[in-house]
């Protein structure tokens, strides 16, 4: 405890004197879902005290061989450090931050299969892990579009042609309307960069199984293009695409889904080799912690190892019991040892659009998104904004 006391003295001034320099949110952007300034140090500075308390703990969480450092990449630094909250345009409309996408979107490209080495000027605009062995794992900037930069961002009831404009059309399409080429669809995730093992020489990799947990896995339809990689389509067979491309196949996948399905129905788009791997609960996630039979974290607890390589995705549509479950995993070593990547999407007010969450996005704003994500981050997962 003197230890920890002593490392709190020392990093939390640095942390804070470490602030970019901050780009005020005018007037009329100061919404009614964002902190005040004096709010957001309060938010800062306590999320500061957790940074360095959960960063020693999440490298006591993992073998010496996983010891790790996260760093943030030039494209993500203007995110971090101020209150992003009312300012999510004004930061995406940086010059400096136009011409860093591209470099980004690239190297996502290329990081498929037997994927090539970032250049010099990709790895600056990148985040990274760094290992205890020198090995770096690159991984997409943190932003606060929580999406593809190109997303075409507008209220999910909107079912105008983005040819047209939109009633509830986000500032950040009139960012984008000078290069419409560009514009992508809201679920396009071409621009994660997930683990990739086809050229891994880890033994590790070669001997560990590979789960795969889907808290929310709908419906189960073959897809017809496994390169068009949008979240529109049903996520089984999608993560199964996503991830055997990078030569990782999952030995089991374990999924839960809330509404109630046609077993025969559901069960007749399985192919039968996907049905000997395939765990399906058609019964809702419950909040974690619990007892229930059908806890995600107990049934994690008891199947998954150490030396597995373990990927989650959380998207019930229930913010309570997803925070629940987020949360249970980051602030306990036991499980952080246990799950290698996360998918999650963060229900939150994006400056005044909800994208159809309702109830569940009120009380959360971009900030918590960020913080969370970087949280997840930080304690050595790699973390991705799902959608």
């Amino acid at each position: 405890r003197t230890c920890m006391h002593r490392v709190l003295q020392v990093l939390l001034p640095v942390a804070i004197r470490a602030r970019p320099h901050r780009i005020d949110a005018s007037p009329s952007n100061r919404l009614s879902h964002c902190r005040s300034h004096e709010q957001f140090d309060k938010f800062q500075l306590k999320a500061s005290e957790q940074k360095v308390h959960l960063a020693v703990q999440a490298n006591f969480a993992h073998n010496i061989s996983r010891r790790f450092k996260y760093e943030q990449g030039t494209l993500e630094s203007p995110w971090y450090g101020q209150q992003i909250c009312g300012k999510i345009c004004q930061i995406s409309s940086l010059r400096q931050q136009q011409e860093e996408i591209p470099k980004w979107l690239e190297f996502a490209a290329a990081s498929v299969g037997h994927a090539r080495s970032p250049t010099q000027e990709e790895a600056r605009v990148l985040s990274h892990f760094t290992f205890s062995d020198n090995s770096i794992q690159h991984i997409e900037p943190l932003t606060g579009t929580t999406r593809h930069p190109y997303a075409a961002i507008r209220h999910w009831s909107e079912k105008i042609p983005l040819t047209e404009t939109p009633r509830k059309r986000h500032c950040l399409m009139d960012l984008l309307k000078s290069s419409p080429r560009n514009i992508t669809d809201l679920s396009d995730v071409s621009h994660l960069i997930l683990e990739n093992h086809c050229a891994s020489t880890s033994v590790r990799h070669r001997q560990s199984r590979a789960l795969f947990f889907d808290l929310g896995a709908s419906g189960y339809d073959v897809l017809s293009n496994s390169t068009n990689v949008q979240a529109r389509y049903p996520s089984l067979p999608l993560f199964e695409a996503l991830y055997r491309r990078n030569c990782i196949q999952f030995e089991h996948i374990y999924a839960w889904e809330a509404h109630q399905e046609d077993a025969v129905e559901w069960w007749k788009h399985v192919p039968i080799d996907m049905r000997k791997r395939l765990h399906f609960f058609n019964v809702p996630v419950p909040k974690e912690p619990t007892s229930s039979f059908s806890s995600f974290v107990g049934l994690l607890e008891n199947t998954a190892r150490e030396d597995d390589f373990v990927a989650v995705k959380i998207d019930i549509d229930s913010s309570d019991i997803e925070q629940s479950i987020i949360r249970r995993i980051i602030n306990h070593p036991h499980l952080l040892s246990l799950v290698d990547e996360v998918f999650f999407e963060y229900h939150f007010i994006f400056d005044s659009i909800d994208f159809g969450w309702g109830v569940s996005g009120k009380g959360h704003n971009v900030d918590d998104a960020l913080l969370l994500m970087r949280n997840i981050r930080e304690r050595g997962v790699r973390g991705h904004f799902w959608i």
